[in-house]
């Protein structure tokens, strides 16, 4: 069901040609027509994790779970790594739940990343056992916990059972060795 649902995500967006508010429109670059610089003096590099990235962006997580991200996941990996940007894989727990063949969608982006910045990415009904397994599978750096209440309550199948949510995120903080980072899909924290 959950690899079902990943794929019908993908197929609708691409079906549907979606055009959402970049915000760019909210932006206002003033010109300067003496900027007294040069441009290859400009560093738009920051740290991020302990480790340096060459723009303050980040793909943040999309897809994983089968052949048909395996794909999508190698291409974003590979221009994560050729701009030096972090990379959030989409939710491993298809992985945790289907095994072997989805975990290799999500692994195909270590091996593109090398020793860039991955993070790997559960919902908050994770246990920490479940965490420590989906740190491992893309040698994370750190783990985002994606809250989707929203969602959840929408689709058919979706999860109705929000309690202890907190205490789970504190256990899995407590067992695991890299930095949590807690955010919600789709609507925004």
């Amino acid at each position: 069901m959950r690899a079902e649902r990943k794929k019908e995500h993908l197929e609708n967006y691409l079906r549907t040609g979606h055009e959402g508010n970049p915000l760019f429109s909210d932006i206002y670059i003033e010109h300067n027509a003496l900027p007294l610089l040069a441009l290859d003096e400009i560093d738009t590099s920051t740290e991020f994790l302990g480790k340096k990235i060459a723009y303050p962006l980040m793909i943040n997580a999309m897809t994983g779970g089968g052949e048909f991200a395996m794909e999508i996941n190698r291409q974003l990996a590979d221009m994560a790594r050729t701009y030096e940007i972090p990379m959030a894989v989409g939710s491993q727990t298809i992985a945790l739940e289907n095994g072997e063949e989805a975990e290799r969608s999500f692994r195909v982006v270590r091996e593109e990343m090398g020793e860039g910045l991955v993070l790997a990415n559960l919902n908050a009904n994770a246990t920490p056992q479940d965490a420590l397994r989906a740190i491992d599978m893309v040698q994370a750096d750190a783990l985002q916990i994606h809250l989707n209440v929203a969602q959840e309550l929408v689709m058919k199948e979706g999860d109705r059972n929000f309690s202890g949510v907190l205490d789970r995120m504190r256990k899995i903080r407590d067992a695991i060795p890299v930095p949590i980072i807690v955010k919600e899909t789709g609507t925004g924290i």
